[in-house]
């Protein structure tokens, strides 16, 4: 059998595993190049979002400048404008790069016409960068020179926090302003924009963004002389100004932290991982780190779990505590990680168990009937669960040696992905950073600590990325009919000059035998190791899954748990407890109530009365009685403003009052009722599934030996389960007497 297993062992190619570069251009940050740009839009009684201004601010040789159009300087068309405000971007500013903030989600759907009209007009090609059909960015060049005349980014990607949150966090002179953006003039007897009169009720404006208490003062401050041109004016000024003051100095922020230059990125998990490799270089005799060919990733892809987010006991009456656990993620980050390259292998449970073997098995595990906080995660139905019983998963070396110290057991091994492993690989960059964001607090300086944080945070996801598989462009109608003919389409926008966007599948294998086994092994399209990510997220899981335990060892109740925070009924042990150390809890609430329905949907009340409502999908209020009514297992009707995007028609409609039902429904564990019918508990959901076969007996035949290579790699494409490749390639070679 040890030569047998020695074959499979050698059977994943070492190629196609690319190595990371650990090159940075570390030219001058030039925050010159800088312009910001916003759009206004009025919205109808019908919830279409009309533009009626743009603008775009910048900051050259001391001078600044801002430019603002108003629709009503365009007979009321809001395309004229728009070619316009572009025409002078690109005579005025050329070789800039233009930010929106949230260019992708909003911006976008209205100017980008009139930018490919623009373009048109000044003879350049449009190069789009879409990632899962959102444009992250658009480059104007020049169709005789080849010089990039504009590039048009989204900040938000940057710096993903409203403009609000990030006007304060970087102390910036200028703050976002207040207006009603749901007051439409041209529907209160005017033909114009002109409205001069009180300032318009309170149900104008975004609950989000105004309260009360500041509206309240709005109202006492104009009176009856609010001027809606005026107002708009005066806003848009200071959402542009105060956008650039904030891009401004996170660029020389981290320009000045890390050396490196943002200018030339486009997200901020980007700008990590480059400020990453800053450090990285600098480390002796390290590790290589390697971007995974595309099979590896897949068949690592279901190991990549995030974090469990549980109802444990629904209902908090009297005195709880709410904890965070600080930096989890950049904690986590600390240990050893999965490095070089990887090998394929079939091992026995024996042989894991008897070994410092390190990496990621496919295993079928049995849990303990009697644990109450189970800790090996699957996805089941579309959900993260931890049950009990026999259930087969993909996991972490270190995450499945953590559940066999709680008495999990493994019975059988389908097959393993070993690695060499590291200490080093983030130690240098996250102690660094943490310095940096301590010192920070004790400064008072919260633009650097944001800039940390961010730093900190944003780096693990970058390695867990998926891989492009689409292609985007902007064409002419001769050239997309010829792509839409000979390609998958996944998205295609039309454009008034006729123009299209397209993004398609540009992949040979889908219809080429000979390219199947080179796609499949090739390496992904840009630096990623899933590998890395998914070992942080496990290490992340040990570290809060230690602390419920510890909880139950205590006699402490957990009540709720989200990605890196729990809710009990005493105070946690000193030892754990650390309001700056990385890695311990942080108390964040002393409570006096809550209710716990559902993962994301709870509410908590304060011992200083505070009440916190967490609802994804809904983001508006809850009261108490809506709280009982969910816990009593039956359903809350809501009403939310609801966006709808419109490619065809370039624009953004809202849906006014949108009847929304949440549900008390929870499906992750299984509900205990006490003999009066009330909900006090939970319980884990309980698996008896089939033990997973050895890799080389999911296609049995005699031995080892009457499998082709070709054969064996047939096999491993059908274990990566939800890959586009996966299914194209099944159907294909459904009979095997067709294998390649």
């Amino acid at each position: 059998m040890k030569g047998e297993l020695a074959r499979i062992t050698n059977f994943m190619p070492k190629t196609g595993h690319r190595k990371f570069s650990t090159k940075v251009s570390n030219e001058e940050v030039n925050v010159n190049n800088i312009v910001v740009a916003d759009l206004e839009a009025l919205v109808t009684s019908k919830g279409e979002n009309v533009p009626i201004f743009v603008a775009y601010y910048t900051y050259r040789n001391g001078n600044e400048i801002c430019e603002i159009y108003n629709y009503d300087d365009y007979d009321h068309d809001p395309q004229a404008m728009l070619v316009k405000f572009w025409c002078d971007l690109i005579t005025n500013c050329p070789n800039t790069n233009v930010y929106f903030h949230n260019w992708a989600g909003y911006d976008a759907f209205h100017t980008l016409d009139g930018l490919v009209l623009a373009a048109q007009m000044y003879n350049c090609n449009i190069v789009p960068f879409v990632k899962n059909s959102k444009i992250i960015e658009i480059k104007l060049v020049n169709k005789d020179t080849k010089m990039v005349i504009l590039t048009v980014k989204d900040s938000f990607l940057l710096l993903p926090m409203s403009l609000a949150k990030l006007t304060k966090s970087f102390e910036v002179e200028t703050i976002k302003g207040h207006f009603p953006h749901y007051f439409n003039p041209l529907e209160h007897g005017l033909d114009n924009l002109n409205y001069i009169g009180p300032i318009p009720e309170y149900k104008y404006f975004e609950a989000q963004r105004t309260n009360q208490v500041e509206y309240a003062e709005l109202k006492a401050k104009y009176q009856d002389n609010w001027s809606f041109v005026q107002e708009m004016t005066s806003y848009l000024r200071d959402d542009v100004r105060g956008l650039y003051q904030v891009l401004e100095k996170f660029f020389l922020g981290i320009h000045e932290t890390m050396d490196v230059n943002v200018s030339n990125s486009n997200t901020m998990p980007s700008v990590a991982l480059k400020s990453w490799k800053e450090t990285y270089k600098h480390i002796d005799k390290k590790p290589d780190i390697y971007s995974l060919n595309k099979q590896t990733s897949l068949l690592l892809r279901d190991s990549y779990l995030g974090a469990i987010v549980d109802v444990y006991k629904p209902r908090l009456k009297g005195v709880g505590y709410y904890y965070d656990v600080n930096s989890l993620y950049p904690h986590s980050m600390l240990n050893y990680i999965p490095v070089g390259i990887p090998t394929f292998e079939m091992l026995s449970v024996h042989e894991f168990l008897s070994t410092n073997w390190f990496g990621f098995l496919k295993c079928t595990v049995i849990a303990p009937d009697n644990l109450e906080i189970p800790i090996l995660a699957i996805r089941l139905d579309g959900k993260l669960i931890c049950p009990t019983g026999q259930f087969t998963g993909c996991w972490f070396s270190e995450e499945l040696r953590f559940a066999l110290s709680q008495g999990y057991q493994v019975i059988s091994i389908s097959y393993g992905i070993q690695f060499s492993k590291d200490n080093r690989v983030f130690n240098k960059y996250i102690s660094y950073l943490n310095e940096v964001k301590e010192q920070a607090s004790l400064e008072g300086n919260l633009g650097k600590r944001t800039i940390s944080k961010l730093l900190m945070n944003s780096l693990y996801g970058r390695f867990g990325l998926k891989d492009i598989e689409t292609t985007s462009l902007i064409c002419a109608p001769s050239e997309a009919e010829l792509i839409s003919r000979n390609f998958p389409i996944k998205k295609s926008i039309q454009f008034s000059n006729g123009y299209e966007l397209l993004e398609y599948y540009p992949l040979d294998c889908y219809h080429n035998e000979a390219n199947i086994a080179k796609y499949i092994y090739d390496p992904m399209t840009a630096e990623r190791n899933v590998a890395i990510a998914a070992s942080i997220t496990a290490y992340s899981r040990i570290t809060i899954n230690t602390i419920k335990l510890e909880c139950q060892k205590l006699g402490i109740e957990v009540y709720y748990s989200d990605t890196d925070s729990l809710v009990t009924n005493k105070e946690l042990p000193k030892q754990y407890v650390d309001s700056k150390e990385i890695g311990k809890l942080k108390l964040e609430h002393v409570l006096s109530d809550g209710y716990f329905i559902a993962p994301k949907l709870y509410q908590i009340t304060t011992s200083e009365g505070k009440v916190k409502n967490v609802s994804r999908g809904y983001g508006g209020e809850f009261t108490q009685a809506d709280m009982e009514t969910l816990y009593q297992g039956q359903s809350v009707e809501k009403f939310k403003t609801k966006w709808h995007r419109d490619w065809e028609n370039h624009t953004i409609y809202f849906e006014w009052d949108k009847k929304l039902r949440l549900s008390g429904e929870y499906n992750k564990r299984v509900k205990v009722y006490d003999e009066e019918g009330r909900w006090v508990n939970t319980k884990p959901i309980k698996l008896n599934e089939e033990p997973c076969k050895p890799v080389y007996e999911i296609y049995p035949k005699r031995s080892l030996s009457d499998y082709t290579p070709k054969e064996l790699n047939y096999i491993l494409e059908n274990l990566s389960l939800n890959s586009r490749i996966k299914k194209k390639v099944a159907k294909k070679y459904q009979n095997r007497s067709n294998l390649p």
